[in-house]
């Protein structure tokens, strides 16, 4: 009888050292990868044994599973956030149209994790995204390319730079209103004052998309197309508040947005 309770107990006990071994090498960088060939034995093991509780466990509990389901968990929360390595600048935070998902630089410390760290979360909320859509909180409008964004604006007329700071700007001859902290952000972005040297165009693309253009001249003087700064900012008119941004001219411009789509 005591070697009968005993013996389901060792592989279950051996299981539970090798997930906890996992989760140690998890972030220890290129050490990391061990993980899969120890899962993968683990597992053919466990299925040669026909242990019923080890094998879901370590089919749901080893580190790749819990950064896989970690990233479910994010889309289902609505508000996802798929991260980078790469030097970010203003365009690195767009989300991409086809997933919504806005973006966000991981630390700056490369230890050789982040295929388990970063990719394996990244790709269950891609995998969400193309089965079921979008994440709830994303947004959901139509979203002009950079190239379809710059050819509406030749046409457009100035808008008032005392009415933008009031918070309201024109646009195909409506006024559209923008948030009070959005306008502070987009005016803190190219130093804007109520003056002539920063023109500000604004258009609507299929009523939901409104696009912002800053055109910043440091020498009042200079000609019209001449700027120093040149930066394209889309705005959802349901919640006032940019989702994208566009990079014209500029090289004083921040390397992250200073009004997001989910804040």
């Amino acid at each position: 009888m005591k070697s009968f309770l005993q013996l389901p107990k060792r592989p279950l006990l051996r299981m539970l050292l090798l997930l906890a071994g996992s989760w140690a090498v998890a972030f220890l960088g290129p050490f990391s990868y061990l993980v899969i060939p120890a899962v993968l034995v683990a597992l053919w093991r466990a299925r040669r044994q026909r242990t019923r509780v080890a094998l879901p466990l370590l089919i749901f509990l080893n580190p790749v599973s819990g950064f896989f389901i970690a990233g479910v968990a994010t889309y289902l929360n609505g508000a996802p956030i798929l991260h980078f390595r790469h030097l970010p600048d203003l365009e690195s935070y767009n989300p991409n149209p086809s997933d919504r998902c806005p973006r966000s630089p991981a630390s700056c410390q490369v230890n050789g994790s982040d295929w388990l760290t970063i990719h394996t979360p990244n790709a269950a909320v891609l995998f969400m995204s193309r089965c079921f859509g979008p994440p709830a909180l994303a947004y959901n409008g139509p979203y002009p390319t950079k190239a379809e964004a710059l050819a509406l604006m030749p046409k457009t007329l100035l808008s008032p730079v005392d009415q933008f700071l009031k918070g309201r700007v024109l646009a195909d001859g409506k006024m559209v209103r923008l948030q009070p902290a959005v306008v502070r952000a987009l005016a803190g972005l190219v130093g804007l004052e109520n003056d002539d040297i920063t023109p500000i165009h604004a258009r609507l693309y299929q009523s939901r998309c409104l696009i912002l253009r800053f055109s910043r001249r440091t020498d009042p003087s200079a000609i019209a197309e001449n700027f120093d700064t040149d930066v394209l900012v889309l705005v959802d008119r349901s919640n006032q508040r940019p989702f994208a941004y566009y990079q014209i001219a500029g090289v004083s411009l921040p390397q992250s947005p200073p009004a997001t789509y989910l804040e």
